[in-house]
């Protein structure tokens, strides 16, 4: 699924991805995950940093630990999944946000543009 045509992915240029969504009832959280692409020939990056919180209310959310960025691989497309434990919190909500890495890097296809940040999944308990 390194493929950017695949309609699974979600495509956003320029600003961070913040998604928020409601699992209808407080369950326990074990693992949070989320797919991303990083596709550098076409301008896709994978994030610069990805933030995952919790919510019993909607309103107040407690993160949970940071997630680390693996190095780019400029020659190929390919799928990272950021993954976090949970250790079984109680939560309703989760919030995902992407931090967009920004402009694209002199002698980079696409140099000076916007680059694009491409998510296909948000998963809570895979």
């Amino acid at each position: 699924m390194a493929d950017h045509t695949d309609p699974a992915w979600i495509g956003l240029q320029g600003p961070d991805l913040t998604v928020t969504i409601d699992l209808e009832r407080t369950v326990p959280v074990r693992q949070v995950a989320a797919l991303f692409l990083e596709s550098v020939g076409v301008g896709i990056y994978l994030p610069a940093r990805v933030e995952l919180s919790l919510s019993t209310d909607g309103e107040t959310f407690a993160p949970l630990p940071a997630v680390a960025r693996p190095s780019s691989r400029p020659d190929a497309a390919w799928v990272h999944r950021f993954v976090v434990d949970a250790d079984g919190r109680e939560a309703r909500y989760v919030r995902l946000r992407a931090v967009n890495p920004g402009r694209i890097a002199s002698g980079a296809p696409g140099a000076g543009t916007g680059s694009w940040l491409f998510l296909s999944e948000l998963l809570v308990n895979p």
